[in-house]
């Protein structure tokens, strides 16, 4: 089965009008399961209901396997225009509807490339055909320990997706990158992790593509 290009786009599309329009993103119906805390840490399970299905999700906490983290930039290029692929997801850690990148732990005996190609598939079902790796990002050198890096795939293809049960609500979307550019210019997309790696990654693009044109002058 292949990518199904259009879906993608049409969902983001829709979310892209819906968070330019600043529309209500908030989750309904939050509630806390249990609290408790674990050095200056508070780590909670809260729940929610969507489409008459209970969710629940544990917050502010890290896998104990867990040797650090790994973001993905996956981009795709459908009839002539960059695409990058990201997540609308629920955050019930701060009650709203979220756009984020695909991320998640490395686990021990895993290196940060086979972990970000394994995310990549479990989050959205796409396999990187190529990794590159952009740059290593810290969530807060002076409480953890453990580091990000962010990657750039390409040569995606149809893979299998694996999502665990809380993860269901999450949708995978499409945006392009004038809109990518237009909901960072206005503060659509809050998460640090993911406006750095997108950051980052615009601006290296912006530069290639500035590099190229100097060269094709030159000629």
């Amino acid at each position: 089965m292949g990518i199904d290009y259009s879906t993608l786009r049409r969902e983001g599309r829709k979310a892209y009008m819906s968070f330019m329009k600043r529309e209500d993103h908030k989750i309904k119906g939050i509630r806390n399961v249990w609290s408790k805390k674990v050095g200056y840490l508070y780590v909670r399970e809260r729940s929610y209901r969507i489409g008459g299905e209970d969710f629940s999700w544990t917050t502010t906490a890290f896998p104990p396997s867990a040797v650090g983290g790994v973001v993905i930039v996956p981009e795709i290029m459908v009839g002539g225009e960059d695409y990058v692929v990201m997540l609308l997801e629920p955050h019930p850690a701060i009650g709203i509807w979220a756009l984020s990148l695909p991320a998640g732990a490395v686990e021990r005996g895993e290196t940060f490339e086979e972990a970000a190609i394994r995310e990549l598939e479990e989050e959205t079902g796409l396999k990187a055909g190529r990794l590159r790796f952009l740059f290593t990002q810290a969530h807060d050198p002076k409480r953890f320990d453990l580091i990000d890096k962010v990657f750039i795939a390409g040569r995606v293809s149809s893979g299998n997706q694996n999502r665990e049960h809380h993860e269901k609500p999450i949708k995978t979307i499409m945006l392009s990158i004038p809109e990518i550019a237009r909901l960072l210019d206005n503060d659509m997309i809050i998460g640090a992790l993911t406006t750095s790696a997108l950051n980052t990654y615009l601006r290296r693009r912006d530069a290639k593509m500035k590099d190229a044109f100097g060269l094709l002058k030159k000629r």
